[in-house]
């Protein structure tokens, strides 16, 4: 058989495969729409019975989305697992910060001219979720709506990372000085870094997402006082002079206290 032959036999695998892959996600999520505040429990039968499915795929399903703790089975009856309830409170937060947050995104958007960003944690990740461009953008350079950064490169992601605990610090730096080869001095500004930001409030980020680029960035607290969000403004680099960066700090940070306390935080202001 030609290599040609042999290439697209594999692709049409793959391509079964997915095919097969979006059929259960499907199937999933059929399930799970099947509960509401009037059922909130429900037999194997009469999830079978609702979807119109053969006894042996309706338990699957419901076993898989029950391992993924999607779904939680008591005394032959499933209901929404905790995950779920994960899910939504990670999803109402969110519409709540965006919400409240997009008043100071445009301020300082217009106040300072550099674009305005808006970014959640996400594990080891920043998500940005909400953005106003500033006078000074420069599109190529800046940061989308749902794209990501690491904790430790950036304005907002280097503010939160400096609040995290001691641990997640150590285990997010570990693999930034593996994956750089930081000598013992670099590490050792890195650490003295974070301690400045927790100093200040607020962290000043140059060429650490694209050259030529810098940023200023202040942690959002929760009612737990967690450091969990950021606003931050982003430009090119000479507009963030030695000059400039005090009165550009000083916005984001009372933007982000205001915007924490809104939230319920009631910490150090």
């Amino acid at each position: 058989m030609h290599d040609s032959a042999v290439g697209t036999a594999g692709c049409a695998e793959v391509s079964l495969a997915n095919q097969v892959l979006i059929k259960s996600i499907k199937k999933a999520a059929m399930v799970l729409e099947l509960f509401s505040i009037e059922r909130p429990s429900l037999s194997l039968a009469e999830i079978g019975k609702g979807l119109k499915w053969n006894s042996a795929t309706t338990f699957r399903i419901c076993t898989t989305l029950a391992s993924c703790r999607l779904l939680e089975r008591i005394d032959n009856r499933y209901r929404l697992g905790i995950s779920i309830a994960q899910l939504n409170r990670v999803l109402v937060t969110t519409m709540d910060i965006r919400k409240e947050g997009f008043e100071f995104l445009r301020y300082l958007a217009t106040e300072v001219k550099h674009s305005s960003y808006l970014m959640v944690k996400s594990g080891n990740r920043m998500v940005c979720i909400d953005r106003v461009p500033g006078i000074f953008i420069v599109q190529a350079l800046s940061l989308e709506i749902g794209d990501s950064l690491p904790l430790y490169r950036g304005g907002g992601p280097t503010a939160v990372l400096a609040y995290q605990p001691l641990e997640v610090q150590k285990e997010i730096l570990s693999d930034l000085f593996q994956q750089e080869r930081f000598s013992a001095e670099t590490e050792k500004r890195w650490w003295l870094r974070l301690e400045k930001i927790r100093q200040q409030g607020y962290s000043v980020s140059r060429d650490e997402v694209h050259k030529g680029t810098a940023a200023v960035g202040a942690p959002i607290f929760n009612t737990s006082g967690d450091a969990w969000a950021s606003i931050s403004v982003g430009g090119v680099t000479k507009g963030f002079s030695t000059k400039s960066i005090p009165k550009i700090a000083n916005e984001v940070v009372h933007a982000a206290r205001t915007l924490s306390r809104r939230l319920g935080y009631d910490g150090p202001r």
